[in-house]
């Protein structure tokens, strides 16, 4: 397994944990298979706390794999947001096999994958 595979898989086993979604669901699936660094634009990340956003030091995408919220770059508040955040709403949406959803974001799509996946 490639390093960053690896790291994609512990965050989707991470983040459906922790919104209180059992191991092996299609939200995991979706999460583990997404690309997350192909949402957020190029390094550096800015990533959203507290006190304000904090630049990344690296360019490793490894560092994406965390529950942060990621600014989109627009230099507003437009961010791809806390993935625990969005793993509890997709939860209590629970989406079926067959039924049609529409996503409407001002982000970049990336949520709107997962669902897609779902």
């Amino acid at each position: 397994m490639e390093r960053i595979e690896a790291h994609r898989l512990f965050f989707a086993n991470l983040i459906t944990a922790q919104a209180g979604i059992p191991p092996g669901s299609e939200l995991a699936a979706a999460l583990a298979s997404t690309p997350r660094e192909q949402f957020v634009g190029p390094p550096p990340w800015r990533v959203f706390t507290r006190i304000g956003y904090v630049e990344t030091l690296t360019d490793d995408p490894a560092v994406l794999y965390q529950d942060v919220v990621v600014s989109l770059g627009s230099g507003g508040p437009l961010n791809n947001g806390q993935p625990t955040l969005h793993a509890f709403c997709l939860a209590a949406l629970a989406p079926k096999n067959g039924e049609r959803v529409v996503h409407v974001g001002a982000g970049t799509g990336y949520y709107t994958t997962l669902l897609a996946k779902w």
